[in-house]
């Protein structure tokens, strides 16, 4: 996971705080927003909507322009609040010879270029497309059950296996329970409530990375 696990904020709400400071008056262009985050903290709505909202604040970009962005948004913003303790962990199991596969609910706009400087070998988020000045999520939310989807289908496109009981995963929201539970090795990260919870129940180890 990347949200509080390799970095050690909520990098989502940074690229929002970003996008408005380069351009407070695009912030009309969100106005759905408030809804929006209502809608997903109090009534449980779906968070694919929160994130269609801030990328209106794009509006008019072209695909080109959208991914300058995006990359000095990595190189200014993200890159900061990388975890050093998930960078150790990445490095430690790549020199026992583990493919790094990172799968995150977070935009594919920058969450690619972030993957890039980590040196991972397989980046999934949440699919995103530039067209006619709109930036746009397409196809499912990377969230939940649907991050065991995207996975399976990695499998499938890049024809390889992969040895889940001895696989590690690492997240820090109870969200991410349907992917721990496919593992063998199950960490809980900055771990919510719930998730702490879970981790205690099942006795999978807990760490705190901030």
């Amino acid at each position: 996971d990347l949200e509080n696990t390799i970095n050690s904020f909520d990098i989502f709400f940074l690229f929002f705080i970003y996008l408005f400071l380069k351009s407070p008056l695009r912030i009309f262009r969100a106005y759905l927003l408030p809804y929006s985050l209502l809608m997903t903290r109090v009534f449980g709505g779906d968070r694919i909507q929160v994130k269609q909202d801030v990328l209106r604040l794009l509006k008019g970009k072209t695909e080109q322009e959208v991914n300058n962005i995006c990359l000095a948004f990595v190189n200014q913003v993200a890159k900061k609040h990388i975890s050093v303790r998930a960078v150790e962990a990445m490095e430690h199991h790549k020199k026992e010879g583990f493919k790094i596969i990172v799968i995150s609910a977070s935009p594919e706009i920058y969450l690619i270029p972030l993957c890039k400087f980590l040196g991972v070998d397989f980046c999934l988020g949440t699919k995103v497309e530039v067209k006619d000045g709109n930036t746009f999520i397409v196809g499912e939310h990377c969230y939940g059950v649907k991050k065991v989807s995207r996975l399976n289908q990695l499998i499938v496109e890049e024809k390889f296996t992969i040895d889940f009981k001895n696989s590690f995963f690492y997240s820090d929201h109870h969200s991410d329970i349907p992917l721990l539970e496919n593992v063998g090795n199950q960490i809980a990260v900055n771990a919510t409530a719930k998730l702490k919870s879970q981790a205690i129940k099942k006795g999978w180890p807990t760490f705190h990375w901030r």
